[in-house]
């Protein structure tokens, strides 16, 4: 046990702020260890949404289905839809609230403005299951968007960006592409139907995981172990809180006990 004199235990006795205190500092203490025990998660940092109407970035070498992801952009893109879904509704309220009535008088719908044009009022996707279905080659495809696109200014692009937005529109669609690129040498023979075999290339071949013996203590990984109780000093935290505690309370007991037989 704890001795104190006799003259310490008066001042004690006669001052009560000192028993406040240490009743103070033991719950403070008890309070720091429940939290060490029970750690916060750190709430994951949400990440900002992609701009879908913002230009395409070019990889470092650009092939030329990634020109033809920018000129799809520029060209395509305000009526048939960022994803290649058409002039849906979903993706109109993607521009500015007074730009989303593609129809209104003035715009695109009976009256246009000066030099403007009239807007069918359905407009088809160009990515998806059924989007190529009319076409069976590339140079069908190419043949058609060449003369017929774009709507306001018809076979108005160079042929080099009708090739790279052909080219585009092969990849977004899961269509093989040729080595070299898309041209009329060889964009009859990059056939498109369901049933062709050259235009959907094998998946990749998976091989499964070997198993490991949970028996044994080598199959343990290493990021584990790191993570293991033992090798973490935040766990003893708990254990040194409750230890001051029990120091603290034996020391407020014999004072209680000191200051009553005085």
């Amino acid at each position: 046990m704890f001795s104190f004199s006799r003259p310490l235990l008066s001042i004690i006795h006669t001052n009560q702020t000192v028993v406040r205190f240490i009743k103070n500092l033991l719950l403070g203490l008890a309070f720091i260890a429940v939290s060490a025990a029970t750690p916060t998660p750190e709430p994951p940092t949400p990440e900002p949404a992609p701009d879908r109407l913002a230009e395409p970035t070019l990889p470092p070498k650009p092939g030329q289905a990634d020109l033809g992801a920018q000129n799809y952009w520029l060209n395509c893109m305000p009526c048939h839809g960022d994803r290649g879904q058409g002039l849906t509704d979903e993706f109109r309220n993607l521009y500015p609230e007074e730009d989303r009535n593609c129809w209104a008088s003035g715009c695109h719908g009976g009256r246009p403005y000066e030099d403007g044009f009239t807007l069918p009022t359905s407009v088809p996707p160009l990515i998806g299951p059924q989007a190529l279905g009319p076409f069976d080659t590339a140079a069908s495809l190419h043949t058609f968007i060449s003369s017929a696109m774009p709507y306001q200014a018809r076979g108005s692009l160079d042929e080099d960006t009708y090739w790279q937005i052909t080219a585009f529109l092969l990849r977004e669609n899961g269509k093989h592409l040729p080595n070299e690129p898309l041209g009329p040498e060889n964009a009859s023979r990059a056939r498109l139907t369901r049933e062709s075999t050259e235009l959907s290339p094998e998946p990749p071949q998976l091989t499964p995981p070997q198993n490991q013996d949970d028996s044994d203590p080598a199959a343990v990984t290493p990021a584990i172990q790191a993570h293991s109780p033992d090798n973490d000093p935040s766990s003893l935290l708990p254990l040194l809180g409750l230890g001051v505690l029990l120091v603290l309370g034996l020391i407020l007991i014999n004072i209680k006990r000191k200051a009553g037989r005085s």
